[in-house]
Order: C-alpha cells, then sequence, then structure tokens
C-alpha cells in the first residue's frame, strides 16, 4: 500500500494538433490534480481522490475486479473494465505500478528512452517521506533518479523521472512533464506520504459512498 500526494507544477493549454477542442468542450470540467491524494495497492487497485471547485469529494478507483467512480451527485459507475476509470491517474497511459519499480520500468521501457542518473546519498539533516522503511539512524539510504523520455508517437506525458530508495525499490517520488489532461498539457509530481495499512474494503466503491447511493453498471 502506497499513498502518494499530488502537485501541480504548471499548466497550458494544449494545442490544437493535440486535441479535438469540440469534443473537450463539451466534457465536463475535470476535477484538478492539485491537491489531489492517491492510494495504490499491486499493479491495478487504486484510489483517486480529487476535489472539485465546490470543495466535494470525486473518488475513482479499481479493486482488481471492478473499476467504478464516484461522483459529488449521480449514481455510482461500475465497470467491468479495470481500465475504464483510471485515465486521470498519472502515468495510467503506461499501466505503470506505482508499488513496484521493475513492473514501472519494464512499462517505460517499452515506450521511453530510459536514464539512471548516478545514486546520491543523505544525511542525517534530511527528513524522509517513507519513515515505515527507514530506520532512525544517521544516514538515508541513497536515492537514484530515473529518467523515461517518450519516443516519438507514444501517448502520454513527454518525461516521466522517477527518485526511488536503491536498497527497496521504493518509489519516493514521480514527476510527470507535459502530460495531457483534459484541455491542458501539465505538470505534476506525486510524493510519497506513507505506507498506512488499510481495511481491505479501502479499494472498493461500498467504503467511498452513503449505502443508498444507486448503482449503475456499464
Amino acid at each position: 500500500m502506497r499513498v502518494y500526494a499530488i502537485a501541480m507544477e504548471s499548466a497550458e493549454p494544449a494545442t490544437n494538433k493535440r486535441r479535438r477542442a469540440d469534443a473537450d468542450e463539451k466534457r465536463p470540467v475535470k476535477p484538478p490534480l492539485d491537491g489531489a491524494k492517491l492510494y495504490v495497492r499491486g499493479k491495478q487497485e487504486f484510489v483517486l481522490i480529487r476535489t472539485t471547485l465546490t470543495g466535494e469529494d470525486f473518488v475513482t478507483g479499481c479493486d482488481g475486479q471492478m473499476s467504478w467512480a464516484v461522483a459529488p451527485d449521480g449514481p455510482v459507475r461500475t465497470s467491468s473494465d479495470l481500465g475504464r476509470f483510471n485515465r486521470d491517474v498519472p502515468g495510467h497511459e503506461f499501466a505503470m505500478p506505482l508499488c513496484h519499480l521493475n513492473d514501472a520500468l519494464e512499462r517505460l521501457q517499452a515506450v521511453a528512452d530510459i536514464a539512471l542518473l548516478p545514486v546520491e546519498y543523505g544525511d542525517a539533516d534530511e527528513k524522509d517521506s517513507d519513515p515505515a522503511v527507514v530506520p532512525s539512524t544517521e544516514m538515508i539510504p541513497p536515492r537514484r533518479l530515473l529518467v523515461a523520455t517518450k519516443q516519438r508517437g507514444q501517448r502520454g506525458p513527454r518525461r516521466v523521472e522517477i527518485t526511488y530508495f536503491v536498497n527497496s525499490g521504493l518509489i519516493e517520488s514521480v514527476r510527470f512533464v507535459d502530460m495531457p489532461y483534459g484541455p491542458e498539457r501539465i505538470t505534476v509530481r506525486l510524493s510519497l506520504l506513507q505506507t498506512p495499512s488499510l481495511p481491505d474494503d479501502f479499494f472498493t466503491h461500498q467504503l467511498h459512498h452513503d449505502p443508498h447511493r444507486e448503482i449503475e453498471s456499464e
């Protein structure tokens, strides 16, 4: 289980070449990714919690058996297509699991050129984002930066930067550069918050809405 905080660093309108303007104008405005939280477990399970401009939660997820979307109003939507509601999860174009560095790297190698930067060592003054993994010692475990540059003709962000702990392979942060999001191209950073223990049913839609909500299966 991993929890990542999402922060948006920049945004600019997409060019007409990259989007179909008429189609985008007919779609509802996407909830902002800035300030969102992404919970991930394994290769397919996730919960993405965003806050709408009116302050309500918009939650999408997948429990490994079905994908689902819980909007502030209207029916809860479910689908047997596990990729149906992951379109707004950063990295979804690559099916890039954040819990498994080797699997993420394998996915990226098929669509991007990979570069590894030298190992970096921390010191006792650094504050680490993974207290559950990092022991209380004078030396912070070494980190490494992996940079994946998208190959021509592929979908998704122009570049992906992954910072991970060398010893454990734990992904500490991921930066998606020039990523499509609705009518914009944005740059966002996912930063590891913690590795908590949550209920087994956390990734099911039932835990994220009133039990009396209407369910609509696709």
